[in-house]
């Protein structure tokens, strides 16, 4: 706890540079045993993770839109494009990364429930701000044996976004609360972060408050948090993929190829056609 708390001094992207330092590549880090201050180190680097993926996702919506001004197809703005031509760039890359990765998971990219944004189906970020971040090591006494202390890492993940769904801007800021399973001894440590068959898949229980949902005049944050009920939700994530190596190259790579490219050449083809008529 001690050292913890001495490393409460740096910033998440210094204490996630130590990290990597002593775990300079996934061989090793998948050969060593995590100490206490090493989980929490490792869980810093989830800042600089988030950061990375919502710019790379801000920088993929560009290239749609690019291609779309090439030639507009349709009448106005309100006709309801393919998914093709329209992706969801949070959904579609977190369907590229697969099972376990974060902050992806399930429809619109957060894991919320779809009544919230049930109507919606052009879903963009315009920008986010990730203000607070905060890892901790919590410890509380047992309920039946005060004399045992249960601990267990929270991260705390404020993110405020400014997202434009169905060509309307929309308000939605939000508080992440992630949580381990508890330990209390060195052995349930092991078990929990030091497991040899799938040594950065660990198990985490969610928790989403939404502080402000604002669309077309309306506030809809009481509607959504009733909606959420205050509810944890058990997460299985993959941490290689979510912080230690998120791909983010690859990734544009593949949306390149399956979306923004296709886009293009169509659009192209589509003014040529039009101009020769």
């Amino acid at each position: 706890m001690e050292q913890i708390e001495q490393l409460q001094q740096f910033t998440p992207a210094q204490r996630f540079t130590q990290f990597k330092k002593k775990f300079p590549n996934q061989k090793l880090l998948s050969q060593s045993e995590l100490s206490p201050v090493d989980v929490y180190n490792f869980l810093s680097g989830w800042q600089g993770a988030l950061v990375s993926f919502l710019d790379r996702v801000i920088k993929l919506q560009g290239k749609v839109k690019e291609a779309n001004e090439i030639f507009n197809p349709n009448v106005g703005d309100q006709i309801v494009l393919p998914k093709k031509e329209n992706p969801n760039v949070l959904e579609v890359l977190g369907e590229y990364n697969g099972f376990g990765f974060f902050p992806t998971l399930g429809k619109n990219g957060l894991n919320l429930p779809q009544q919230i944004f049930e109507n919606f189906t052009d879903f963009k970020v315009e920008s986010y701000q990730i203000n607070d971040f905060k890892v901790s090591l919590v410890g509380e006494r047992d309920i039946i044996k005060n004399d045992k202390v249960r601990f267990s890492y929270a991260v705390q993940i404020p993110l405020n976004l400014e997202l434009l769904v169905n060509n309307q801007k929309v308000t939605f800021n939000i508080t992440v609360d992630l949580r381990t399973n508890n330990f209390s001894t060195q052995e349930t440590f092991n078990d929990l972060f030091n497991n040899g068959t799938a040594p950065t898949n660990w198990q985490f229980f969610s928790r989403i408050k939404v502080n402000k949902l604002h669309y077309d005049q309306t506030d809809a944050t009481h509607l959504a948090n009733t909606l959420l009920q205050d509810q944890f939700n058990a997460l299985n994530l993959d941490l290689q993929k979510s912080i230690y190596d998120l791909n983010l190259d690859g990734l544009e790579e593949r949306f390149e190829e399956e979306y923004a490219k296709p886009l293009r050449e169509k659009r192209t083809q589509q003014k040529k056609e039009w101009e020769e008529e």
